[in-house]
């Protein structure tokens, strides 16, 4: 693949090509996104929606407390106190990615004095060099958390727009509405209502990691999410169902070039080693010691292999890969979450002498390692019979219709997670086992990174391509600068 994005890319979607040597996706939906803003025939769109990601990400932080300026959209300590902010950032990850990843540009560069001024002040006690790493990373986990909302997802989605478009019910439409739109929107209320459990317990490290201030979460950065994250959901719904129809007539999705090689136990396995302590680190809020690290550094770099060594041996890929990746994935999170009844629901019944009260957040730690191996399964067997014959449509005749019976089904079996304060320990983050197990089985989701890529992968079965690195050279020669 080209380094070099050609000349006729603007200036505001550099920042998506150049991440997208790493992150394919990215590139994939790039030529429909400059299509899109072209499209809106306002001058200089994409600098202003850039201009307002900069204005997002900085003004909530320049006006945040000792300031007398206290509003929606300003926080104390982390973006989670304010579910403005939050919807806001989603709708220009929905517009774009592109203008997520300008968001989180200027949300890293807006917290830089915060984080100098807090480096300073260890430094200056003399404090141990261990907090003042942790005192960073803790904050760099908040800023991962926040790109799964305002890349990640919106990425999803617009590969559920692709399945869709590319299946027998490309023509499909559900009151006008076409049947892409309604699939993303669908996806993206799933994968936010999962961020949204996960959350809670997620963004723990930017107070337990700090060590000049009350190590505790505050009750303002837990009980947003937790009591109005269906509005960040609904909102989700909303946005990509309204945008992805107006892109749908302004510039339809063109299917990506795939390119590249199939992944196998042993590249699993090093890829594994190579990216689990970067994944452990954002599940740094259920840590409380080295049991629950070396636990969760083993499912991460065993989980992938492990899948890849088993589907062949089982007979299951080719079964299913006849099931939607998206499905998969939620039948995953699902069957974590009844893994997590069962280990949550003994760890509230016996209190601190229960057999999974290793430590205090063990029961979900327990819970997300036995969760990665399952989902790794389940969407992996798109990698097992990768290099086969293209065929028809992965999606069987019903397909889309089961996606979207299947996830409106997920809204409902999970629960929403009975409120309690600030999450300072397991049975203060959630008063009942099913509240922490629904959370444990959102951290899962949000951990295992087979899904997203799965959907991507699951794309050339449907535009007889062969498999993933994706090259959008082709696709942006004819766009205009």
């Amino acid at each position: 693949m080209s380094e070099d994005p050609p000349m006729r890319i603007p200036l505001w979607a550099r920042p998506a090509w150049f991440v997208g040597r790493v992150h394919p996706p990215l590139r994939a939906v790039l030529e429909s996104d400059i299509r899109f803003i072209d499209g809106l025939r306002v001058p200089g769109a994409g600098w202003l929606l850039v201009i307002a990601a900069g204005a997002l990400a900085v003004i909530p932080i320049a006006l945040h407390p000792p300031s007398l300026i206290h509003g929606p959209l300003t926080w104390v300590d982390v973006y989670t106190e304010s579910l403005l902010f939050l919807v806001l950032a989603l709708l220009l990850g929905v517009i774009s990615p592109a203008f997520g990843i300008w968001l989180m540009l200027f949300h890293a560069v807006a917290y830089v004095p915060d984080v100098a001024h807090g480096v300073g002040l260890i430094a200056h006690l003399g404090r141990p060099i261990n907090e003042l790493v942790f005192y960073v990373l803790g904050r760099i986990v908040s800023f991962w958390l926040l790109w799964l909302l305002v890349v990640e997802i919106p990425l999803g989605a617009r590969a559920m727009d692709l399945w869709a478009r590319y299946s027998r019910f490309a023509r499909g439409s559900l009151r006008g509405v076409p049947l892409g739109a309604v699939v993303a929107a669908l996806a993206t209320g799933a994968l936010v209502f999962i961020w949204v459990l996960a959350m809670p317990v997620l963004i723990r490290p930017v107070y337990t990691w700090r060590p000049l201030a009350d190590s505790l979460p505050s009750t303002a950065a837990i009980i947003p999410l937790q009591e109005y994250g269906f509005l960040l959901v609904g909102a989700a719904v909303v946005a990509t169902l309204a945008i992805s129809a107006v892109r749908d007539q302004l510039a339809p999705p063109i299917a990506p070039i795939f390119s590249g090689e199939d992944e196998t136990p042993r590249k699993a396995l090093t890829r594994g080693i190579l990216t689990a302590p970067l994944i452990v680190l954002t599940l740094g809020g259920v840590i409380m010691g080295f049991v629950d690290i070396a636990v969760l550094l083993a499912s991460l770099i065993l989980a992938r292999p492990l899948a890849l060594w088993l589907l062949p041996r089982t007979g299951l890929a080719p079964l299913l890969v006849r099931i939607h990746p998206f499905l998969r994935y939620l039948a995953g999170v699902l069957i974590t979450y009844l893994i997590g009844t069962f280990i949550t629901g003994a760890a509230y019944t016996g209190g601190v002498h229960a057999p999974f009260m290793v430590s205090q957040f063990f029961p979900l730690v327990l819970t997300i390692a036995l969760g990665i191996p399952v989902i790794e399964f389940l969407t992996r067997a798109d990698d097992v019979v990768a290099g086969q014959a293209n065929g028809r449509p992965m999606v069987p005749g019903p397909g889309l219709v089961l996606l979207l019976v299947a996830t409106g089904v997920a809204f409902l079996a999970l629960p929403r997670p009975a409120l309690a304060d600030n999450c300072a320990s397991l049975s203060d983050c959630w008063n009942t086992f099913t509240g922490a197990a629904a959370a444990a089985a959102g951290a899962a989701g949000a951990a295992a990174s087979s899904a997203g890529n799965s959907l991507w992968r699951g794309l050339k079965k449907l535009v007889g391509a062969p498999p993933f690195q994706v090259e959008t050279e082709r696709a942006v020669s004819g766009v205009r600068g």
